[in-house]
């Protein structure tokens, strides 16, 4: 018997998420992803999921504080499943790997490694892809959707699979720490985004363009890292989620990226 995939569920609810705001018309198109695929219904997180929306609609209507309930549960799966991903890594024996003597570009560019391996999907188990690191490259849809046109040497090529090798690797050089960053979210760049790295107390921080009016925020704290969304139009936080340094990043990102209604010169 094959393992239930979550990740076209996972996939929209991680959409729904991405503006930062739940709609009514958001909680709908969920449930009728739910109606249409019963199995997500029998695991987790359509299960949860399922119980809280026949709930909040059995009046017909979904009230603020309804609206409220599904957000903070869909935060909830949001902040599971990258806990999840984040604990899993590509297993390669040390003697396999890279040495630690290699090339290390400045800044965000990757480091020079001639290594090719195969790691099974971390959902299911099911499938198998193909890792070069020259470029780096991947076989998974993400990569081959997303982030196969990039110049080699970029870092929006890293997949969640690249991201976890290159984790594994010994070296040393300012990209180290962006790596560990997504690789500690269990998330990864994305493809269209320009990063800046700065530091606060001594403790990293990675702030992106604010593209399509996000920015993604990593920030390193004594108890990890930390993942925040800020949107430049709306001058919010995702969720209400802010950092306790929110003052400070925000000034880091206003002084590294020309925000809506700010002058170019």
């Amino acid at each position: 018997m094959e393992s239930y995939d979550p990740t076209p569920l996972i996939d929209m609810c991680e959409a729904i998420l991405a503006d930062g705001e739940l709609s009514s018309d958001e909680v709908y198109r969920l449930s009728e992803f739910l109606n249409a695929t019963p199995e997500c219904t029998l695991h987790w997180p359509g299960k949860q999921l399922a119980t809280l929306l026949v709930e909040v609609w059995k009046d017909g209507e979904i009230s603020s504080l309804e609206l409220q309930q599904v957000a903070e549960l869909l935060m909830d799966i949001h902040v599971h499943w990258h806990d999840h991903l984040a604990k899993e890594h590509v297993q390669i024996p040390a003697s396999l790997l890279p040495g630690s003597d290699i090339e290390v570009p400045e800044g965000f560019a990757l480091p020079n490694l001639t290594f090719t391996t195969t790691i099974t999907s971390f959902t299911t188990g099911q499938y198998e892809y193909e890792i070069d690191l020259k470029g780096p490259s991947c076989t998974c849809h993400d990569w081959e959707a997303r982030r196969s046109e990039l110049p080699e040497g970029h870092f929006g090529r890293c997949c969640k699979h690249i991201i976890s090798l290159l984790n594994n690797v010994p070296f040393k050089g300012e990209a180290k720490p962006f790596i560990e960053a997504f690789a500690s979210t269990g998330t990864t760049p994305h493809p269209k985004k320009d990063w800046i790295a700065s530091q606060l107390d001594g403790q990293h921080i990675y702030i992106s363009s604010p593209t399509f009016e996000w920015s993604d925020i990593l920030v390193q704290t004594n108890d990890g890292w930390q993942r925040y969304e800020y949107n430049v139009v709306e001058s919010r936080w995702a969720y209400k989620k802010e950092p306790s340094q929110s003052k400070q990043i925000l000034q880091i990102l206003t002084q590294s990226y020309t925000l809506p209604g700010q002058s170019d010169n």
